[in-house]
Parts: C-alpha cells; sequence; structure tokens
C-alpha cells in the first residue's frame, strides 16, 4: 500500500512539473507574439507617418518608453534605416522606403 502511494505522489509531481513548464512555455510564446505584432506595428507606423514620438508608440503599445527604444534597436540591426531626430525628438525612416512595405 505504501509503493502505491508513494508512487502516485511521484506521479503527481510529475504532473505538476510538466503543468508548469507547458504554462511557461504557453506564456513566454505570448510574449514572443506580442513582440512581433508590436515590432511590425513600429514599422507599418514609421512608414506611413514623417516622425514618430516614442511616447506615441507608448501609449499605442502600452509598454514602457526602453522597450520601444529596445525595439528601435532590433529593427536597427535588422537593417530598417531607422533615423532619430534629436530636434523632433522622434524617428522616421531614412527615405520612407523600407524593405517590408515598400512605398505605396
Amino acid at each position: 500500500m505504501n509503493d502505491i502511494v508513494a508512487n502516485n505522489s511521484v506521479l503527481e509531481l510529475k504532473v505538476v512539473r510538466h503543468i508548469k513548464r507547458i504554462n511557461r512555455e504557453i506564456k513566454q510564446s505570448k510574449i514572443y507574439e506580442a513582440k512581433i505584432v508590436r515590432l511590425l506595428g513600429i514599422l507599418k507606423i514609421l512608414n506611413q507617418n514623417k516622425f514618430v514620438k516614442t511616447m506615441d508608440l507608448v501609449k499605442k503599445y502600452k509598454v514602457s518608453a526602453r522597450t520601444i527604444q529596445r525595439d528601435i534597436s532590433l529593427l536597427e540591426r535588422t537593417g530598417e534605416p531607422i533615423f532619430y531626430d534629436q530636434a523632433k525628438r522622434a524617428y522616421s525612416l531614412l527615405g520612407q522606403e523600407n524593405i517590408y512595405w515598400g512605398n505605396d
């Protein structure tokens, strides 16, 4: 009888660990999905507007200014020609063209 109880306890522990791991993976995938949507949205907004302020993106995506800055940096590293205008304190695409959206 003690063996059955011990085996059930071990089985329950394994099931709980599996559920926790799956929940972590689901949460992580939602975070990645939100980031991809945000990055593509930022590109689209930059393409549609001459200048975009960080705070406009913060309000739209409900993230911190630092997150937007990291997103912009990531887009720059992937080859997007993003320029920060100090005078306007806003981002823009150089030449208003990029490889994803064209200039339709």
